[in-house]
């Protein structure tokens, strides 16, 4: 829903339980790796830079998404590596069945660039900086596994699924503070998973 905590006080409030929800803890769901944080079967790294993931945790199925908060510095993008960790997790409850991989994810972006948003976009790349293709396997759930886990946000009304010929989604019709933050449910697909692929994240500013 658009407008999910205030923009002062209440934020703030939701933020800090966002926080200590996502918070490292003991035990194989939420633990550092060589390449940062994992969860689901997924390990989660920051390592190509211009951002900071603060924490993860989740086992990435649609009742317990994986969770991933993200401070945001610019308005360049921000690309997340996803790794397949799925040995670092024994839990019988992630993001895979079997050989296919299907990750209910929620993005929290704190908006730390100083200037106001007014859009956001993610893009999938099976490839560093090569946008992914019809193919490959790789998606925003364009086969609809999550069809009653809608991709929303709590800053933004509308969203916008481009699946061909590369995969991305945009939310727009909204705004986001400096300081504040926002929330983004996302769910993401590959029936022939690869050991690395790259979530890449952007804000968008008025033109003018």
């Amino acid at each position: 829903m658009f407008g999910g905590f205030a923009r002062t006080g209440g934020f703030v409030a939701w933020l800090t339980a966002a926080m200590l929800v996502v918070a490292p803890a003991a035990g194989p769901s939420v633990a550092a790796s060589d390449h940062g944080h994992h969860a689901g079967g997924l390990s989660f790294s920051d390592e190509l830079g211009g951002f900071d993931l603060v924490a993860v945790k989740g086992t990435g199925v649609a009742e317990d998404p994986i969770v991933i908060i993200l401070r945001l510095y610019g308005i360049a993008p921000a690309t997340l590596a996803i790794r397949l960790a799925r040995q670092l997790d024994p839990s019988p409850m992630n993001a895979f069945q079997g050989n296919f991989l299907r990750a209910a994810i929620s993005v929290i972006a704190i908006n730390e660039s100083g200037l106001g948003w007014v859009g956001f976009e993610f893009e999938l790349q099976q490839e560093l900086d090569t946008p992914s293709v019809y193919g490959d396997g790789l998606s925003f759930d364009q086969l609809n596994v999550f069809n009653k886990r809608p991709f929303v946000s709590n800053r933004f009304r509308e969203m916008i699924r481009d699946l061909e010929p590369y995969d991305q989604v945009r939310f727009i019709d909204g705004a986001v503070d400096p300081g504040d933050a926002a929330r983004f449910d996302i769910n993401i697909i590959d029936l022939t998973p690869v050991d690395t692929f790259y979530l890449q994240s952007w804000p968008r500013i008025p033109a003018s």
